[in-house]
């Protein structure tokens, strides 16, 4: 499982076995676990929700396909989700991590207008086959 901590209490990660969840649910503790992941992607736990739950975090999907779901649109989105839980730690979650990062590179990028620093923080959070795709935007 890809993992990366672009800042403190922000844990965004590749699609995790059951075992590497329970780890992150009992060390991190999130407040939010945040899935990206489509209904169609295989590999996912199965009631992952209530996995969550039971370790009183909030599950949310927010199903993000590849290319065409990496706009700003999609990134406000998902900051609005991030925003409304701050106090505490979150999960963002999709196959890779790759999707993750696309879409936080455009969030940082609209905080800051700074493309260099947003691709960095991106990479930072799992970016790498969607970059070009994020330079794209970008400009």
């Amino acid at each position: 499982m890809n993992r990366f901590e672009p800042r403190p209490g922000l844990v965004c990660i590749g699609q995790p076995t059951r075992e590497e969840a329970l780890e992150i649910l009992k060390n991190v503790a999130p407040k939010l676990w945040l899935n990206l992941r489509t209904h169609a992607e295989s590999g996912q736990i199965e009631h992952m929700e209530s996995l969550v739950s039971s370790h009183g975090g909030d599950y949310l999907h927010i199903p993000t396909r590849g290319q065409s779901d990496i706009s700003f649109k999609h990134a406000e989105l998902i900051q609005s989700k991030i925003e409304a839980i701050y106090d505490g730690s979150i999960v963002l979650q999709c196959g890779s991590s790759n999707r993750v990062g696309a879409l936080l590179a455009l969030q940082h990028f609209q905080k800051n207008q700074d493309a260099d620093a947003a691709i960095r923080y991106g990479k930072n959070a799992g970016l790498s086959g969607l970059e070009e795709k994020v330079r794209a935007l970008l400009v």
